[in-house]
């Protein structure tokens, strides 16, 4: 039987507790946390890395807000989705509208359990219960 790839996934998240929860939510499915932006600059860093073909993501975990506005979330999507239409974003946020540049808005208040991060996993990466693959290295911080 051959070793399914494992995907993978980039997260843009100015907060280290979320970064941390991201982190953790996917080493529960048996993924890992491939690379992290944690401002702008970060963000700009590895949306060109991912221009350029030096990497290629499979999942992105963006918050809407980064720095400083609730709408650079959705300019760090629109650059990705540029650089790599096939990727899959999830939108990780206080917002409790969905976004409609994601294709899943998770809630990080957990208020509402058909909007959560672990649901976005299950439904964009085809992981959950049994469908986990085995993994085990920490995230890449993108320096600058």
């Amino acid at each position: 039987m051959t070793e399914k790839k494992k995907p993978y996934i980039i997260q843009f998240e100015s907060e280290d507790f979320y970064r941390a929860v991201v982190g953790l939510m996917l080493f529960d499915l048996g993924l890992e946390l491939n690379k992290t932006a944690s401002n702008f600059r970060q963000a700009e860093v590895l949306v060109k890395q991912i221009e350029e073909k030096k990497l290629e993501a499979d999942l992105a975990v963006i918050d809407t807000l980064l720095e400083r506005e609730h709408f650079e979330g959705e300019q760090i999507a629109a650059a990705l989705k540029a650089a790599n239409p096939k990727i899959k974003i999830i939108a990780y946020t206080i917002l409790p509208e969905d976004q409609a540049w994601a294709d899943y808005t998770a809630l990080k208040s957990n208020k509402d359990p058909n909007r959560t991060l672990i649901k976005g996993f299950e439904t964009l990466l085809r992981v959950g219960a049994g469908k986990s693959v085995k993994s085990g290295s920490k995230a890449e911080t993108t320096s600058a």
